[in-house]
């Protein structure tokens, strides 16, 4: 499953938990992409804390990076980070992405870690992220609940 959520205007949380499918990832980018709010992003946590597995092969991702350009463009300087697990399950699907994406203007980095991708980002770790490092097995379900981030200076 793939949920967007929205803890504060400047701050695009993406969560994958279970089993994520190619077409998963490219509605979620479709959805993104045709939402208002994306308007006022500079930062998107790709956050895979939850995933398990996925059914996503080189196409999907070729599909989800020709729907991401256009967004891309929309929001050209935006810092884009991947928290994953340490093993082999989701990092060649991401790296793979990121290799795909070096053409789109986005910054984007690979973390292990909530605390050094927010410190990427330059604003504060939330409470519900703080120290937080990946193991090689996933978290418990996600929760449904944010509290907002702290508005920080230098808005792009």
């Amino acid at each position: 499953m793939v949920t967007l959520k929205w803890p504060h205007k400047r701050l695009l949380h993406i969560e994958y938990a279970g089993v994520i499918s190619g077409e998963e990832l490219v509605e979620s980018a479709m959805e993104l992409a045709g939402d208002e709010r994306f308007d006022e992003v500079d930062f998107v946590l790709g956050d895979w804390a939850h995933y398990l597995r996925s059914s996503v092969n080189a196409e999907d991702i070729k599909a989800l990076v020709a729907v991401m350009k256009p967004a891309c463009m929309v929001r050209p300087k935006v810092k884009n980070a991947t928290v994953i697990r340490p093993d082999a399950s989701g990092n060649a699907l991401v790296a793979f992405y990121k290799m795909l994406a070096d053409d789109l203007p986005w910054e984007y980095d690979i973390y292990h870690s909530f605390d050094d991708a927010y410190a990427w980002f330059g604003i504060p770790t939330p409470d519900y992220h703080k120290n937080i490092t990946l193991s090689s097995k996933p978290l418990a379900a996600p929760s449904n609940t944010h509290a907002p981030v702290p508005e920080t200076k230098g808005s792009q």
